[in-house]
């Protein structure tokens, strides 16, 4: 008999613990396996405290800004630096540490026109407009018409009556357009001039100063007050929601959200994810895919089959796909592909104990992060296992004779009822190579929000408090020991193998935890606390099943069990 591990991955607790593929996991706790090794989590780092609670965090550079909602965050399409968002109260921008309503509404009224002058024989009629102009280059739609007024050649006409410029929106200039025939029979209206606002009329000589360009923010809607779920598209574009509505920002012009680009779906929508060309529109039913370059070009198709999505904030953006949690479980949805990723790791009861509609997810290096408010794997009872406790203890179940001290080990009941792991559970799963599940956990924080800044691809966690921010994984803090225990290795006959060795890459130095424990038929049988040894196992009994459990802050390479030792020094060759 010879077990060899020579790599190691999470858990996929579908299957029973003998089905279990050989490298993969019963347990895995605080695991990192991104160098290839077993190796520990850190502890997170306290990073900032807002001087009040919010629900939702965003980093913008060195500065944290805290939310009362949950609020979707992008930044703006436009040269200078600005912030655009969603989910805190209605639309907003932050530019410069200054906060504005995003929506920048038409003037309310018509401007007043005269004539300074009779206009001859043949008079044509002309209507005016203004727009408000922003600090931030922004337009408004237009004012309503003015009543028409005769105009011939050489008639110079005052512009007035404007309405009052509304404060708090950095609006600081008009511009002043007049409608005009065009050679093909159309009326529009072309540009006059910009004025400031603290300038209350202006005569225009059509002779000195001929019209300029067709306008361009007839159609520049503001964006409704409920808007939702704030994403950036390709080509200067953004996406939001209400309700089944899909609504798609003027390119490069944030504050402007068209009505005629609006698309209508069948349910309501939960959240949006970009990638490529394309936005995936998750819905409390199938998803769809919207596929465009602009605006006024965006295709709509359902996705047959589709998944509805349980969680807004169970979205994440994984580059040229997205995932999202839906009843069945995690959901890849990308231009043409449509895939359950955890459909070999949970089963539906379990996926459905663990509350899929409470999941807050985000993406650290190659994994979906996610929190959730229970748990529906059975875990090992963790009492004598440092930093272990309270809310994360659960009952130790044993079906047979207790050898040594119970609080070593524990047996997985999967016929028993699940039990709970705390109030907020920290997951992971791989979503890009071999699928699997891992758990994480925190003495410190029980968070209630998790944030990916695309900057660093560091992952920041909202504390249960409201106030406190964490940054997960940060070199130089504590080590966490990593748990991870294999699977059921069975024989057809008992046997008494004789020897194990863990490799380590490394031998423990001071403050390391290592500890490797071998159990047979669900049996402590031997216990040791030095890797890189070969290390002996009693022969006075026979055994069918065989597991390993590791708990260590030194990165482990392999694990190895044996009839005899030379078997070991052959497969480390």
């Amino acid at each position: 008999m010879l077990v060899a591990i020579t790599n190691f991955i999470g858990m996929a607790p579908r299957l029973d613990p003998r089905r279990l593929a050989p490298v993969a996991a019963q347990l895995a706790v605080n695991v990192d396996f991104t160098d290839g090794t077993l190796g520990p989590t850190r502890e997170a780092k306290l990073v900032h405290t807002f001087p009040g609670a919010v629900s939702s965090i965003y980093k913008d550079g060195p500065a944290w800004l805290g939310f009362a909602g949950i609020a979707s965050v992008v930044r703006g399409p436009v040269a200078q630096d600005r912030l655009y968002y969603t989910g805190d109260g209605v639309p907003k921008m932050r530019v410069s540490g200054t906060v504005y309503n995003l929506a920048l509404p038409a003037p309310v009224s018509a401007p007043a026109v005269t004539n300074l002058s009779a206009p001859g024989v043949n008079p044509e009629e002309v209507l005016y407009v203004y727009t408000w102009v922003t600090s931030f280059g922004e337009e408004s739609p237009p004012s309503p018409l003015s009543a028409p007024l005769d105009y011939t050649v050489g008639v110079i006409q005052r512009v007035d009556g404007f309405a009052a410029t509304p404060v708090g929106r950095g609006i600081t200039h008009r511009r002043i357009y007049r409608s005009q025939t065009t050679i093909s029979g159309a009326t529009e209206l072309f540009f006059v001039t910009e004025i400031p606002v603290a300038t209350t009329s202006y005569d225009y000589d059509a002779a000195v100063t001929p019209l300029g360009e067709a306008i361009l923010t007839k159609d520049f809607d503001p964006p409704p007050a409920a808007l939702s779920g704030l994403t950036q598209l390709p080509n200067g574009m953004m996406a939001a929601f209400v309700g089944k509505e899909l609504y798609f920002s003027e390119p490069y012009q944030p504050h402007a959200w068209p009505e005629k680009y609006v698309l209508v779906v069948n349910s309501d929508i939960v959240g949006l994810a970009a990638f490529g060309s394309s936005v995936a529109v998750l819905t409390r039913e199938a998803p769809y895919v919207v596929q465009g370059i602009t605006p006024d070009q965006m295709a709509m198709e359902v996705v047959e089959g589709g998944m509805p999505c349980l969680s807004g904030l169970g979205i994440v953006d994984v580059g040229y796909s997205a995932i999202y949690p839906s009843s069945e479980g995690l959901i890849l949805i990308g231009e043409g592909r449509r895939e359950n990723i955890t459909a070999d790791i949970f089963s539906r009861d379990q996926w459905a104990q663990m509350s899929p509609a409470s999941i807050i997810a985000a993406r650290f290096k190659d994994q979906y992060v996610f929190i959730h408010n229970s748990s529906t794997f059975d875990i090992y009872d963790m009492d004598g296992v440092a930093g272990w406790g309270g809310a994360l203890e659960v009952t130790l179940e044993c079906d047979g004779p207790v050898l040594g001290n119970p609080d070593d080990y524990t047996i997985f009941d999967f016929g028993g009822p699940l039990s709970s792991f705390g109030a907020q559970t920290m997951s992971w799963v791989d979503a890009f190579n071999s699928s699997n599940v891992g758990l994480i956990s925190s003495t410190q924080v029980a968070p209630i929000f998790l944030f990916s800044d695309q900057a660093t691809n560091n992952l920041y966690m909202l504390g249960s408090d409201g106030v406190s921010v964490y940054e997960w994984m940060v070199v130089g803090e504590d080590l966490v020991p990593a748990i991870w225990r294999s699977k059921v290795f069975n024989s057809n006959s008992p046997q008494a193998p004789g020897a194990f060795y863990i490799q380590a890459a490394r031998l423990p130095g001071f403050g390391d935890t290592f500890r490797a424990s071998i159990y047979a038929d669900g049996l402590l049988i031997r216990q040791v606390t030095t890797p890189n040894a070969i290390h002996r196992l009693p022969a006075e009994k026979l055994f069918k099943e065989w597991e390993i459990e590791i708990e260590t802050t030194v990165p482990v390479l392999a694990a190895y069990i044996a009839r005899t030792p030379d078997e070991i020094m052959v497969a480390l060759q």
